[in-house]
């Protein structure tokens, strides 16, 4: 062993709301503390373990989610991550991660992936991972009847969503033609997804929890940069993606119609959720020592949300830049002025809003100035 670090970190988030103006009040507060011990050690030039525990603690209080008050969770955690450099031309990094979400699951969370230098600028990467999010306070022990919607009565018994991923890379430096790509294809397999569940109590419908899709997520992503001098770049990124959905679990009243339409209408639209195919153009350059000009070019085809109240329509929009630089930029006395135009061709794509709104929610036309100052 050649050495090593010990590292001891602790966080508090603390977030807080309140609205007393709408038609239902509208409140919360969330307090998280997070303490986690952290080992380094060189085991020898080519080899470094970390490993490490922690334990993370979540309370929330809202009227609106929890007449009955949610307990506070405390879910410890285990990890150890191991790099290991094989000769001149290969990385591995491979490790795992266990945890007890303090809501009767515990998982482990495995990971592993290979970095292969071909050449001194050219690297292709494979890895696959595990990885799970554990349900939120609302999801398991939501109570209320303060909604705008149906009330919030969670039934609990949600496990964890369960993510597997997978993916191959390549990069590659072409300094001598300015220029450098970075393209993956991948597949992203989600299970056990938590959605409501609309139940009956006391001949009453409230809004429960429960895992009942699985979606896949598979495309291929490309990003080609080009320096013509060291005053001016293009870059161009690509994505293609597809995504389906299957069944992973039923709702509780799957026999009622309006509630097996709402169940099956989820899997029809599920390719929708993410545009096909999206990408930008972004050119910069320096003109001289004071100007600066930069536009983009952003595409994306038709897209529905789920929580969305209208299909995003496909986009095609054009933003620029132009910067005055005075004095020495990063310096006291420095500084700049830029004007950007968003929307410069006033497309007329449709934004996402998860509100009904009169008429459709658009993005016009929008100019403003940034002003940067250093003293």
């Amino acid at each position: 062993m050649q050495g090593g670090e010990v590292r001891i970190n602790y966080q508090h988030t603390h977030s807080s709301f309140g609205d007393y103006q709408t038609y239902i009040p509208e409140s919360y507060k969330s307090n998280r503390h997070d303490i986690e011990f952290q080992n380094i050690n060189q085991l020898s030039p080519d080899n470094r373990l970390v490993w490490g525990v922690g334990v993370r603690s979540d309370e929330g209080t809202s009227p609106q989610v929890f007449m009955i008050p949610a307990p506070r969770l405390t879910q410890p955690r285990v990890f150890a991550h191991e790099e290991l450099r094989i000769g001149t031309s290969a990385v591995v990094n491979a490790g795992a991660m266990w945890e007890d979400d303090a809501m009767g699951h515990s998982n482990v969370s495995p990971r592993i992936s290979l970095n292969y230098h071909l050449q001194q600028n050219q690297t292709v990467r494979i890895g696959t991972s595990l990885a799970y999010r554990n349900p939120a306070l609302g999801e398991e022990y939501g109570n209320t009847g303060l909604t705008a919607d149906h009330p919030i009565w969670a039934q609990g018994g949600v496990a964890p969503e369960r993510m597997v991923s997978r993916e191959i890379g390549y990069m590659g430096q072409f300094p001598e033609y300015g220029l450098s790509v970075d393209t993956r294809v991948y597949v992203d397999h989600l299970s056990k997804v938590i959605f409501v569940d609309p139940v009956l109590i006391n001949a009453n419908v409230y809004n429960s929890f429960k895992n009942m899709y699985q979606l896949e997520f598979a495309g291929w992503e490309n990003t080609l940069k080009y320096h013509w001098d060291e005053n001016g770049s293009l870059t161009f990124n690509y994505a293609r993606q597809h995504a389906n959905c299957a069944s992973d679990g039923l709702p509780t009243f799957i026999a009622l119609p309006v509630i097996q339409d709402a169940y099956n209408q989820m899997l029809r639209s599920c390719p929708k959720i993410v545009p096909l195919n999206s990408g930008s153009l972004l050119m910069d350059h320096r003109i001289n020592a004071e100007f600066s000009v930069s536009a983009g070019y952003y595409f994306q085809d038709e897209v529905q949300v789920l929580d969305a109240q209208y299909v995003q329509s496909p986009m095609h929009r054009v933003d620029i830049k132009i910067t005055r630089t005075f004095g020495k930029r990063d310096e006291v006395g420095g500084g700049e002025v830029s004007l950007v135009v968003q929307n410069l061709f006033r497309d007329t794509h449709t934004e996402y809003s998860s509100i009904p709104q009169q008429g459709s929610p658009f993005l016009d036309r929008r100019a403003y100035l940034l002003a940067t100052f250093h003293y």
